[in-house]
């Protein structure tokens, strides 16, 4: 009988070694940050007194993700992800979440197609070299006293509030940047440091100079290091700024919504999300 309990700090390791496995860039420290932003919304499932899967969630004011859902091998197809599904989907709508977001792998989508989820458009992922393509941005570092002015920015495109994210993502960020104007922010990049390199991610702009001040900054300070990004497709600037900084294409996702279309995504001006699980 699969049993479902709420992860806690106990959990860290197992939640790494199967992230790991799948070659994901969630680590011991990104599992940290989901608890320390939705304690009660990460969960482990269990048989016969062995830890057999996991999911996560994040709930925002307007919107909720699910994220980081993996069974171990020799427990697939026996209910274990629907159930975990299922129960996550549960948490968040207790708390009132209407409009739930993943970045779907394939073999998930049969699942999340057949608990109500919809496709809304492919979730990109790329990967460089670290080497810088261009000029280092005159960019300014990002500190803990911006993150009001940034939350608020940031709403505009991701179309939710997700301040305290924004401010945990920060607290444990490898560099993160702004680009401010007298008309106010322009936009900022954060990048932190996953178990497969660098990952940007968020990074939000007004325009594509202000996106590529910010990359080349990232690329420059990166010293060769691989990086990480995800991007919407739709932000065809997105792609076209990614391919100029040498970032090579990587096997997408797929963003998929279940509820009501609030908390909309723009994707205009995101020239990164901050991660799969998150948005």
């Amino acid at each position: 009988m699969t049993t479902i309990s709420r992860m806690n700090a106990s959990d860290l390791n197992f939640a790494a070694e199967q992230t790991a496995r799948e070659g994901w860039a969630s680590g011991a420290r990104d599992f940290e940050l989901y608890l320390d932003h939705d304690p009660d919304g990460c969960f482990v499932a269990g048989e016969g007194g062995r830890r057999v899967g996991m999911v996560t969630t994040t709930r925002y004011p307007s919107s909720g993700w699910i994220g980081n859902l993996i069974v171990v091998p020799e427990h697939r197809s026996r209910g274990v992800g629907r159930a975990l599904m299922v129960h996550g989907i549960a948490h968040l709508e207790a708390a009132g979440v209407e409009t739930i977001r993943l970045d779907g792998d394939p073999p998930g989508i049969p699942l999340y197609l057949s608990l109500g989820f919809a496709d809304e458009w492919q979730s990109l992922r790329f990967r460089s070299s670290g080497a810088a393509f261009g000029a280092p941005g005159e960019v300014e570092k990002l500190e803990k006293d911006d993150i009001d002015r940034v939350a608020a920015f940031d709403r505009r495109f991701f179309g939710d509030d997700r301040a305290r994210l924004l401010g945990l993502v920060l607290g444990t960020s490898h560099f993160a940047y702004k680009i401010d104007e007298e008309n106010g922010l322009r936009g900022f990049l954060v990048a932190t440091r996953s178990d497969l390199g660098l990952r940007i991610g968020p990074c939000v702009a007004t325009d594509f100079e202000t996106a590529r001040q910010l990359f080349s900054a990232a690329q420059a300070d990166a010293g060769g290091e691989q990086i990480t990004v995800g991007v919407p497709e739709p932000n065809d600037e997105a792609r076209t700024l990614l391919a100029e900084l040498g970032f090579e294409p990587t096997p997408p996702c797929r963003r998929m919504i279940r509820g009501p279309r609030r908390a909309e995504n723009l994707t205009g001006g995101i020239f990164a999300i901050a991660n799969g699980a998150v948005g």
